[in-house]
């Protein structure tokens, strides 16, 4: 790694809720190292939004898979709202390994509903808990409509729950609050991987009436108990239903998925180590992991777990999934009220309060983060003190983050092996974004270095481009200006654009330009995309003048801006940065030969 000199980025990004990274925990090792979970949190009663983040820390931080978790979130303020219909990030689950679902009554927009559909028609494993079976509450005029609990669709009966689950919605059987369940093991299936080590499984919720599809193999029966402790007694009057099962559903696409399905799953329940068990055994079973399943596998919880559907717990109302990062965030934070500070009367108030938290909430991270930087080797931490000198108020608290939690991004330290090319990605954050997949298109052929900062408009690159190339020589610089210089005049933009590659081009390494990629007409703001379309026009003649290759990624992107490009966003979805990876990793190993 080249030695960088710190300089002073001033940050002049585009940011949003829905730019804001997703919630990660990444595993380091264990059996499900490389496979991706995706737990989608979103009900309106039993606290989904506690319970998977914690079951996603526990198959991350013990057993090495990595575990996004999605939830039901408030549109304009990014608060986690349970039950809502908005849930951001779908579109991981093109490249997960299983989905854990505990969702009720959702009515997703398409550009989130199409991702699951995607999933389930290539036989994507699910584990489902308590009102997955009614996740979906559709409109009859959707597309998506045969997925709706109570669909009669002739091929698609009982929707999603039925379907996939093998199970809708089909009613109570025991009083939520007033009585709970054991979950018996039937007899004749305590070999079944699922069950290892599982014992005196309790949920603290009363019970659902079920009858699973043919096919279906019942693993535990769900007995009510007159009472709220695992000691009570069996309610006579109520007898045992089917409480979890495992089935494979096909759809007639031909794939098939494995799929665990329990009609319980609060997260107070979370709490008993017999039903902490089943859940991951069943994640291990429905990935394709049973062979690793152990009776004795981890199970602790990680961090802070206060479950607040029963008992005397309260919880913040303003929580982001943010909120939640790193091993040892409490899920979920407690009120301003109880920890001493007086709930707001007023907005002025509420603001103070919540400027406060985000304050003590980046000062503990601050503080593990300069622990973490103190015991890396000396390279790494000339690498740590540019990135905070460079990433701006907006970047540096979320790689800070990343960090802390133990999870990989764009600006990660680079290891050089002298045996490879050097490349070096200069650009914005659509270039951020695409970073980590040309990264692992490239791996093993060339080392892929980007420059530390979110590189903004032609100005700051004038500004910066020293301390961005550092002191090493580079093979190949691919390089781009211009969401940010829409709004600079043409010639501007042009001259300052010749004074960069006059610049890089002193050093000695192949140049390639990237194309800005497509913006969308926004007239409330100003933007419009004609004005990248300019721009591009722009810099092309001066690439040609200068017999400089261009990485056509505007031309790329054009065909697909409705599959990969949200509504109003500069920015593009996972898939979409996959793909400009792969255009890109192309384009440099075609230039290195």
């Amino acid at each position: 790694m080249r030695k960088y000199l710190p300089k002073l980025l001033v940050f002049l990004g585009l940011s949003s809720w829905a730019a804001a990274a997703p919630l990660v925990y990444e595993g380091e090792s264990g059996p499900g190292q490389g496979k991706h979970i995706v737990l989608l949190a979103s009900d309106h009663e039993y606290r989904s939004e506690e319970l998977l983040p914690m079951l996603g820390r526990i198959l991350a931080k013990h057993h090495g898979f990595r575990c996004t978790v999605l939830f039901g979130v408030d549109a304009k303020t990014g608060f986690i709202r349970n039950g809502a219909s908005n849930v951001p990030g779908m579109e991981a689950l093109a490249k997960a390994d299983l989905l854990v679902i505990a969702a009720r009554f959702l009515n997703l927009p398409k550009e989130q509903m199409q991702p699951l559909v995607d999933y389930l028609q290539r036989g994507g494993p699910v584990v489902g808990l308590r009102t997955a079976t009614h996740a979906f509450q559709i409109p009859a005029e959707s597309e998506f409509a045969k997925y709706d609990y109570r669909s009669q669709d002739a091929e698609f009966e009982g929707g999603f729950g039925r379907q996939v689950l093998g199970e809708t919605w089909a009613g109570h059987h025991g009083h939520n609050h007033k009585s709970s369940t054991r979950l018996d093991v039937v007899p004749g299936k305590e070999a079944h991987p699922v069950l290892a080590g599982v014992d005196k499984v309790w949920s603290e919720l009363g019970g659902y009436k079920a009858a699973p599809v043919a096919g279906s193999e019942v693993l535990l029966n769900a007995q009510p108990l007159v009472g709220m402790s695992p000691g009570a007694a069996p309610d006579p009057a109520m007898a045992p239903q089917p409480g979890a099962w495992v089935r494979t559903y096909r759809f007639a696409s031909g794939a098939a998925g494995r799929v665990f399905t329990s009609t319980h799953g609060g997260s107070g329940d979370l709490e008993n180590p017999g039903f902490r068990r089943l859940l991951v055994n069943a994640c291990f079973w429905a990935a394709g992991l049973e062979s690793s399943i152990r009776p004795g596998l981890e199970i602790g919880l990680v961090g802070p777990y206060r479950p607040t559907w029963m008992g005397a717990n309260k919880r913040a109302a303003q929580v982001r999934p943010e909120d939640l990062a790193g091993w040892e965030s409490p899920i979920f934070p407690a009120p301003p009220s109880s920890t001493g500070a007086a709930e707001p009367t007023n907005a002025k108030e509420a603001e103070a309060q919540a400027k406060a938290k985000k304050a003590a909430a980046e000062a503990v991270i601050d503080s593990r983060y300069q622990t973490w930087v103190a015991k890396l080797p000396p390279q790494r931490q000339a690498w740590e003190q540019v990135l905070q000198s460079q990433l701006g108020g907006f970047y540096l608290p979320l790689h800070k983050a990343d960090k802390v939690a133990g999870r990989s991004n764009a600006w990660d330290f680079v290891e050089d092996d002298p045996a490879l090319p050097r490349v070096l990605l200069i650009g914005d954050s659509v270039s951020r974004g695409y970073t980590q997949p040309v990264r692992k298109v490239l791996a093993g052929k060339v080392n892929v270095h980007r420059a530390p900062a979110n590189c903004g408009p032609t100005a700051s690159g004038l500004k910066h481009i020293d301390v961005w190339l550092g002191a090493g020589k580079w093979d190949l610089i691919h390089f781009n200006f211009g969401i940010h210089d829409r709004n600079t005049p043409i010639a501007d933009y042009t001259a300052r654009l010749e004074q960069l590659i006059v610049r890089l081009k002193q050093t000695g390494a192949k140049l390639v330009w990237a194309s800005t990629t497509p913006i969308p007409d926004m007239p409330t703001t100003g933007q419009t995309a004609v004005s990248i379309v300019d721009r591009n026009a722009a810099a092309a003649e001066l690439m040609r003048e200068h017999a400089i290759p261009i990485d056509d990624l505007f031309t790329d992107m054009t065909p697909r801006l409705k599959e990969l490009q949200p509504p109003n966003d500069v920015h593009f979805t996972a898939a979409g940065y996959d793909f400009l990876g792969e255009q890109v990793a192309a384009f440099i190993l075609h230039q290195l030969r």
